[in-house]
């Protein structure tokens, strides 16, 4: 039985039913907005002409599911859609968390065991949990399967889906890069008989230990316009998150790139925050640079991307905090993989296949793979 708690005023004890007991109450908190990683776009990514984009079938095209009306009522879980969350890092926790005050109590399913998880927001705590390690102890398909692993872990997420996908299953795929609705099909492992829906997530979050994730602002998720964009945003309603859909997901998935490619690999690499970054014109003109052959590139692609949107970039980094990080970054002082290939990798690779130069990012490439390797040999011993 799922325990989550999500704190609000006043202080009511509320009984969940048949998903379980929980203590629901909100507090007022003075916590700044700290510890920024990239991803939260102030500009945001705009919507420009281009044909619908429509989500890519596994086996074939499913029909949303009519009558999924939610309620404003969080006690009210009898006719909610049933959602698992793949990944409980501080992505996979903060959308739990937010569907926890749709009234959505979400299945979470990672790979080490914890009986909680509490979310730390700008207006409030969640408590969630307990986490599931075993896909045999999925019993049923569930409606929405939302994949919030690193693009680094595509193995481990292959048995989740199996359990949790099903006839009326759409894989929503939150995760960095430009390949969101190519990442998961790839799977062998995954069921043919689900349809993935990408998002883009802009939220600033980090895991602070095991069991506790800090969310310092932002609350926006961007996914593809059409029938499965609509009812996804539907599951969020009522909380504080945004879901903007867009006509041309293509382009709002190389913008958003545009950050990462910069933020990501210049604080790893020196291994500092973003006010170092911000204070250094030479490392803003390098940022500047590092964007505009990723633009480049996007355009090859098919992305609406120019000259203005380094700019807007560049401006939108600049207000963030200066103690920012990135979750790149994060990864490399905890000794965890770093999703370099589907960040400035995705932009070597695609920019050399099409005969576009790449230099300064293929350099960083290089520098990153380097620090990853230092970490393989660290863990060998």
């Amino acid at each position: 039985m799922l325990l989550s708690l999500f704190r609000m005023r006043p202080e009511p004890l509320a009984d969940y039913g048949r998903t379980g007991s929980s203590e629901i109450r909100r507090r007022e908190t003075n916590q700044s907005l700290s510890g920024l990683e990239p991803g939260g776009d102030t500009h945001g990514p705009r919507t420009r002409s281009a044909p619908t984009w429509s989500p890519r079938p596994l086996d074939r095209w499913l029909e949303i599911s009519k009558g999924e009306q939610l309620t404003s009522d969080p006690h009210d879980t009898q006719d909610r859609p049933s959602v698992a969350v793949v990944g409980t890092g501080a992505i996979g926790a903060y959308i739990a968390s937010r569907l926890l005050q749709a009234g959505i109590v979400a299945t979470l399913c990672a790979r080490s065991p914890r009986e909680r998880i509490v979310v730390q927001h700008p207006d409030g705590e969640t408590t969630l949990g307990p986490v599931l390690t075993d896909p045999a102890a999925i019993t049923e398909p569930v409606r929405w399967a939302i994949v919030t692993t690193k693009a680094t872990d595509k193995a481990g997420i292959g048995p989740w889906l199996d359990a949790l996908a099903g006839p009326e299953t759409t894989v929503v795929v939150a995760q960095n890069g430009v390949e969101q609705d190519e990442a998961v099909p790839s799977l062998p492992s995954l069921p043919s008989r689900a349809t993935v829906l990408p998002a883009l997530v802009y939220v600033s979050a980090e895991r602070l230990d095991d069991e506790t994730v800090r969310h310092h602002g932002f609350d926006k998720l961007v996914v593809p316009d059409g029938e499965l964009g609509v009812a996804f945003s539907a599951l969020f309603e009522g909380t504080p998150v945004s879901v903007e859909r867009v006509s041309d997901f293509r382009t709002a998935a190389w913008r958003k790139l545009l950050a990462n490619v910069a933020n990501s690999p210049l604080t790893t690499v020196l291994d500092c925050r973003l006010g170092v970054i911000q204070q250094s014109p030479e490392l803003e003109a390098l940022a500047s640079d590092l964007m505009a052959e990723a633009v480049a590139v996007a355009r090859a692609e098919g992305a609406e991307l120019g000259e203005d949107d380094v700019a807007a970039t560049i401006a939108a980094v600049k207000t963030f905090p200066a103690d920012g990080s990135s979750s790149m970054r994060s990864d490399r002082n905890a000794g965890r993989p770093l999703e370099h290939e589907a960040l400035t990798g995705v932009v070597v690779r695609r920019g050399l296949a099409r005969g576009i130069p790449v230099p300064l990012n293929q350099a960083m490439l290089r520098l990153l793979r380097a620090i990853d390797q230092q970490r393989l040999d660290n863990v060998r011993g």
